[in-house]
């Protein structure tokens, strides 16, 4: 119980002042309507409407983009209590639908007793009410749906928080075309055996090292070093060639480079990639200028992926 007050306490992202004001000026207090967030996402894009097992979700293509030529998809996956259209704005995917030319397919988690969503992720996080619900074939077969509607290219996710603990469930268990994930403040699985027969996808790891909700050294769930050891050991990495890159400046309202970066990528297998991004000082939903991080974060896939 200590764990999902606490989880809840900090699922929505209230220093993520720009989004959040977005978020209210658009939809109030409450979230919206499926019916009313994606007439906004109609005004500047293709929308397409899915609809699996009474769990609507919606397909967001650039304004006019041929359905037959295939576009990179990226999977929006957000944290406990939280929904995909908050989670969007935050990490600013839906600014860079038309930019950077790609679908986001965007699914919310069911429902637990208390009305929170959720995904089913690891044992940690956050089927707190023992539902069972298969997310992994959930999330599978809104991609066999959106197929039929628009060619799909390589395949990303990019979550937060239990939305991080899905996208490395989705790594770990397999889902068709899956090419890499982001996983900002969450984890991987206790038992790393649990994903020994995981297909090469590159990671990257974002985390602050002052989360005090998913903690960065970890707890009953591996750490953010730990999940990036596992992952650079299990794809073969040479950590020897281990890559110290430029700082990055994710925060810019605390006047410095805030974030520090290690790349593996000699020896992966499959040309994947992995990636630590270490924010100082970072809490669990830090303040990201939503267009800059959205742009890094689509960047980082797409350039990620060195598979032809």
């Amino acid at each position: 119980m200590l764990r999902k007050l606490g989880i809840v306490g900090l699922a929505v992202p209230l220093v993520a002042i720009i989004a959040a004001l977005i978020y209210l000026f658009l939809f109030g207090e409450t979230e919206p309507t499926f019916e009313d967030a994606t007439q906004q996402l109609a005004q500047d894009h293709t929308v397409y409407g899915l609809d699996l097992e009474g769990r609507p979700a919606a397909l967001v293509a650039p304004f006019g983009a041929d359905p037959t030529r295939p576009l990179p998809l990226i999977i929006a996956l957000h944290g406990y209590g939280s929904n995909v259209w908050e989670h969007s704005l935050y990490l600013g995917l839906i600014g860079r639908i038309s930019v950077d030319r790609f679908l986001l397919l965007m699914p919310n988690g069911s429902r637990d007793e208390d009305g929170n969503r959720f995904w089913n992720a690891t044992e940690f996080c956050c089927d707190f009410g023992d539902s069972n619900i298969n997310d992994v074939e959930y999330l599978g077969s809104l991609l066999d749906e959106a197929s039929q509607l628009v060619d799909i290219g390589p395949v990303y996710a990019v979550g937060h928080s239990n939305g991080g603990f899905m996208s490395f469930r989705l790594a770990c268990d397999g889902l068709p075309g899956l090419r890499g994930i982001v996983s900002l403040a969450g984890t991987t699985f206790a038992d790393e055996q649990r994903c020994a027969d995981a297909e090469p996808v590159s990671i990257l790891q974002i985390h602050g090292d002052a989360d005090d909700v998913i903690r960065y050294d970890g707890a009953e769930y591996p750490g953010a070093p730990e999940t990036v050891m596992r992952w650079a050991r299990h794809l073969g990495c040479d950590f020897n060639a281990a890559e110290t890159l430029p700082d990055l400046d994710l925060e810019p309202g605390r006047q410095r480079d805030d974030t520090r970066v290690v790349r593996y990528r000699q020896g992966c297998a499959d040309g994947a990639t992995v990636e630590h991004w270490r924010i100082a000082g970072g809490s669990h939903d830090p303040a990201f200028d939503s267009e800059s991080i959205g742009e890094s974060i689509v960047a980082w896939l797409f350039e990620a992926d060195q598979r032809s």
